[in-house]
């Protein structure tokens, strides 16, 4: 146990004090308080603790919404309000940009939605006390591998945010219990889904109790026994689809629930609206939507009138793409087709983009990486570049910058509240059409 005081704000959200000439990451604080805190990690030079006692606090000091914030990992911001978290990602960002000496034409003020029962797709684990035989379903607490012990999330959407003590004594019960180490959840609009993963063989019984929270909770419980290629239902039949919609652009799009969408419902909504606005899409465009997933850029900007091509490379995914430009009438302004966005050579991308003017970008978090310097060589005009990392989209902004590019807007969306993860859209602009 030491006493800290805090000297600054990280970009992880935690205070940052000194301590024999350590930096300290302390979670939970706040700049100018001080706490009696215990160090319970030290890693790469750098220390982390968790404070017990507050002995100089802040007016702007947010109290927590939820109980078990300083011991789960699944929240690192919750003692700042949220126009605090928001500045404090947007800063990031730009701290970011400004270390590769890229300046943003304008930068728009942050958007946020709902700050609590956003989050529709989440892994959680499972753990067993072991002095005690209690089995806990959770986020893995701060700083360790144990589970937190939660009555309810409040990130979570609902039907999980008050299911987590129900997933708990379900899974307690099963003759399977000691094999099952994490459950995965998805909702849609109108309906949600539990994959619990499991390595061993499910017994007669375990299927007819997960059945029957299956019929009273209205969850579809899918198993998942091997990889994501082996999720089926109770019945061993495919998993069933769920559903969101794009109301904006009376799009429905269907997916697995195993499949990457974008968590936070009216975040995506609005980021989707936007990119489209920035890129100015009109009725002549041809608009390449790299690394495209299910269509979620896709099909809004064909219902805006593009000609869009889809590139994916999970052939899954590009088949769902292919489903859902038919169910919403647009298969014939969308083509999806596969391709690996980072192996080399990149000859079928660059035969892509020969006849596109305008790109929609939304690579992981590693970056666009090989594929933009085939991108740099094409003949696209604009391009809407959407990431979920700040450091990788200023690395890209560099090279783009360097390619004759002019990043003319930018603008943070809290895709994920009271976590450290935050999405960017920006908007390049080559010379000759600025």
């Amino acid at each position: 146990m030491v006493d800290l005081e805090i000297e600054s704000l990280g970009a992880d959200g935690f205070g940052v004090a000194q301590f024999e000439r350590h930096p300290v990451h302390v979670k939970g604080t706040l700049p100018g308080e001080v706490v009696s805190a215990r160090i319970v990690r030290r890693r790469h030079g750098d220390w982390y603790a968790l404070p017990e006692e507050w002995l100089v606090t802040t007016p702007a000091h947010a109290v927590p919404a939820c109980d078990a914030f300083m011991r789960c990992g699944g929240c690192s911001m919750q003692h700042l309000t949220a126009d605090d978290q928001l500045a404090l990602k947007q800063q990031w960002l730009l701290d970011q940009l400004a270390a590769v000496r890229v300046v943003a034409r304008r930068v728009d003020a942050p958007v946020r939605g709902p700050s609590y029962y956003y989050r529709r797709r989440a892994r959680l684990a499972v753990r067993s006390v072991r002095d005690t035989g209690e089995l806990l379903v959770g986020f893995r607490e701060s700083f360790g591998s144990r589970v937190a012990r939660l009555n309810s999330c409040c990130v979570l959407a609902q039907p999980f945010a008050n299911e987590l003590p129900a997933l708990a004594k379900l899974i307690a019960g099963l003759d399977a219990r000691e094999s099952i180490p994490q459950l995965e959840v998805a909702v849609g609009d109108d309906s949600a889904a539990l994959i619990l993963r499991h390595v061993a063989v499910l017994s007669t019984a375990d299927r007819r109790a997960l059945a029957a929270f299956q019929s009273r909770s209205n969850i579809r419980v899918l198993c998942q026994p091997a990889g994501y290629d082996s999720i089926v239902d109770l019945a061993d039949a495919p998993a069933p689809l769920l559903r969101y919609r794009l109301d904006g652009f009376g799009v429905t799009l269907a997916f697995h629930p195993a499949d990457f969408i974008q968590v936070n419902r009216s975040i995506n909504a609005a980021l989707i609206a936007t990119a489209i606005d920035w890129l100015a899409v009109e009725r002549r465009d041809f608009v390449v939507d790299l690394f495209c997933g299910i269509g979620n850029f896709t099909l809004p900007l064909a219902r805006r009138g593009a000609t869009v091509l889809g590139l994916e490379g999970a052939p899954e995914l590009v088949q769902r793409g292919r489903d859902n430009a038919a169910r919403n009438g647009l298969a014939q302004r969308v083509r999806f087709a596969v391709a690996d966005l980072y192996a080399q050579p990149l000859t079928a991308v660059a035969s892509a983009l020969a006849g596109a003017n305008k790109l929609l970008l939304d690579p992981p978090r590693t970056g666009a990486g090989a594929v933009l310097p085939v991108v740099i060589a094409s003949r696209v005009e604009r391009i809407a570049y959407v990431s979920c990392h700040p450091s990788s989209f200023a690395r890209d902004a560099a090279a783009l910058r360097d390619a004759g590019f002019t990043l003319s807007k930018v603008r943070v969306f809290d895709m994920f509240p009271h976590t450290t993860h935050v999405e960017t859209l920006g908007v390049f602009e080559r010379s000759w059409s600025t």
